[in-house]
């Protein structure tokens, strides 16, 4: 490097090439005088005050560092394209929410990581689906989703009277027509307040009497 008189090579040598310099606050070493220089004014500059939010910091490394994590505006998470304030909030949620393997909340199919899910649900839940059991066209993924655990379920058990149905729409109906309000128990006319009163009178007053039957 060419400098233009004595005066400046001398300066920079004694700034740039005065050998390992030892930070007398921390005990670091550092390459040269300069180095030192930069390192104690980060470091050891004494506390310093976030004008966002009033925190104080030990050091401008250490405000340096809030601010980029605290106060550096809304964020988009790569995995799920999801808003977040801020990054400290997105890291947060990243570790929650897409960390190892991942289950798509559409069909329960499981991908390795977020990305993979991400991609799934881009290509297999957008827009419009088709039930693989009985053809009927839904909406999208969850409106599919929804569908498929109220018709396609399999044969359910009333808990109240015992009866079977085809699947769990036809037992809400069945629930909703026979088993709401006041209920009447077929064995002794009692009238009792609702299903389960009902459930529970047979238990306890009519079980003998059919066993014994």
């Amino acid at each position: 490097m060419e400098l233009p008189n004595a005066q400046a090579l001398s300066s920079h040598k004694s700034y740039y090439h005065t050998g390992k310099q030892t930070c007398p606050v921390c005990q670091k070493e550092l390459p040269s005088a300069k180095a030192l220089s930069s390192h104690k004014s980060y470091y050891h500059t004494g506390k310093q005050t976030c004008l966002d939010c009033q925190k104080e910091l030990p050091s401008v490394k250490a405000l340096s560092s809030h601010k980029s994590y605290y106060h550096t505006g809304k964020k988009n998470c790569s995995g799920c394209q999801k808003t977040l304030p801020n990054a400290q909030t997105l890291s947060y949620h990243k570790r929650k929410a897409h960390t190892g393997k991942q289950t798509c909340s559409d069909c329960q199919k499981e991908w390795p990581n977020a990305h993979a899910l991400s991609d799934h649900k881009r290509k297999a839940h957008t827009g419009k689906q088709i039930c693989p059991d009985c053809q009927r066209e839904l909406l999208n993924a969850k409106a599919l989703s929804s569908h498929k655990s109220y018709y396609h379920t399999g044969k359910q058990t009333c808990p109240v009277c015992q009866k079977e149905w085809p699947n769990a729409q036809a037992l809400s109906d069945h629930k909703k027509k026979a088993h709401t309000g006041k209920q009447t128990c077929p064995d002794c006319q009692k009238e009792l307040p609702n299903a389960n009163a009902l459930s529970s009178h047979k238990y306890r007053h009519h079980r003998k009497r059919k066993i014994d039957d």
